[in-house]
């Protein structure tokens, strides 16, 4: 779904290649947070939460300092997708264009992804409804442009904006409701049901494998 809105945005090929890969890596921090609020089937305590927030530092920390273009935009993703276009994000507060526009875009991506699988406190919402609630939250949560963008390839065809598995990690949840702080059954984001290693990683997700481990060591 990223590489997707980025190229309906008229990113050029190489910087949507470059997304696509990268786009997986935004939750890796989430290996720094403790299984039992990951798999906790309940809300989250403020405690709780606030450490779940740290993913994203945890995981920009993970792939900083990357000399490739990938592991830049990874660094970029990891910290910013949980930011909101009003401000009201982690865990910079960022608003508006401050925010990188791939972190926009996964946001997008990400949320989507979310609401239409399956989680422990959720079903799976049907994907005219997911599609709905991106739209509806375009201007508060979601750039309006990204928004228009999703919209734009939903209505030629929602089943290519379902997401493939990602190579390291499946996608992670968002909030299930696009208000991180009133989401309904649950305000906190959950893992993938499986998070599944890539059969044979390549040699820059072979670095984050070891720089994850070794800071959590």
């Amino acid at each position: 779904t990223a590489a997707l809105l980025a190229d309906a945005l008229g990113a050029g090929g190489r910087d949507v290649e470059l997304l696509r890969r990268a786009a997986p890596l935004h939750d890796v921090g989430k290996i720094g947070i403790p299984d039992g609020i990951l798999h906790k089937p309940a809300r989250l305590d403020a405690e709780e939460l606030e450490r779940m927030r740290r993913h994203t530092v945890i995981g920009a920390k993970i792939v900083l300092g990357g000399t490739s273009p990938l592991m830049r935009v990874a660094e970029e993703v990891a910290i910013s997708h949980h930011e909101r276009w009003d401000g009201g994000g982690y865990p910079r507060r960022a608003a508006g264009e401050d925010i990188p526009l791939v972190g926009r875009i996964v946001a997008v991506a990400d949320v989507f992804d979310a609401l239409t699988h399956r989680r422990p406190y959720k079903p799976a919402w049907p994907v005219d409804e997911a599609v709905a609630e991106i739209v509806r939250q375009g201007g508060t949560q979601f750039d309006p442009r990204v928004v228009a963008a999703f919209e734009a390839l939903a209505r030629r065809d929602a089943a290519l904006l379902l997401p493939e598995p990602a190579p390291i990690l499946d996608d992670s949840a968002l909030e299930p409701a696009a208000d991180p702080e009133q989401a309904e059954p649950a305000d906190h984001e959950e893992p993938a049901e499986q998070a599944e290693q890539a059969e044979h990683p390549g040699h820059a997700q072979r670095v984050v494998l070891a720089r994850a481990a070794m800071l959590v060591a």
